[in-house]
């Protein structure tokens, strides 16, 4: 059920923040838990996405930064993403936008920090060591029904393939 897999995720995040040291893992986890479902709360639902005029809306930059959401530095994200000048972009639900930014300016600091340090443990966990590895596989045992870790030559190869696939795969095609 829904309910179960949620107690075993919020669990997974808090056994992720001890593996991290962090003396309060619990309160952790339920701020980074907390944020996530209110972010997913306001994302579209699948079946909206499958349409693409509901995914496509091009918005010019001062819409962006005025309208969409205007409390955040597009300008310095867009100058990290190395497209300072761009003067529209094409977003799939400008409302979330709206939404993130709200959350943003209204969040405490502390659930913030521990939100990102969540996703940076999360997407990092396959590259730490055995512990780390094994507890990230309790969420793919949960939800995918993995059975075992894959070994670690075949999540080698699929950390390579994911990284570099695009690049790796142009010396093959010329």
């Amino acid at each position: 059920t829904m309910e179960k897999t949620r107690q075993v995720y919020a669990a997974h995040i808090e056994r992720m923040f001890t593996l991290a040291g962090r003396k309060d893992a619990k309160a952790a986890a339920a701020n980074a838990m907390a944020l996530e479902t209110a972010i997913a709360k306001v994302q579209q639902a699948d079946v909206v996405r499958r349409d693409p005029r509901k995914v496509y809306h091009r918005v010019d930059r001062i819409g962006l930064e005025k309208k969409l959401a205007p409390t955040f530095p597009w300008g310095d994200y867009l100058a990290k993403l190395n497209i300072p000048k761009v003067t529209a972009i094409t977003v799939n639900d400008p409302p979330y936008y709206t939404a993130v930014g709200r959350l943003l300016d209204t969040e405490k600091p502390a659930v913030l920090r521990d939100y990102l340090t969540w996703t940076v443990l999360r997407d990092s966990a396959s590259a730490l060591g055995s512990a780390w590895v094994a507890e990230a596989h309790t969420m793919s045992k949960e939800l995918a029904g993995v059975k075992e870790i894959p070994p670690r030559w075949r999540r080698c190869v699929n950390r390579v393939d994911n990284d570099l696939g695009e690049l790796l795969g142009q010396a093959y095609v010329k």
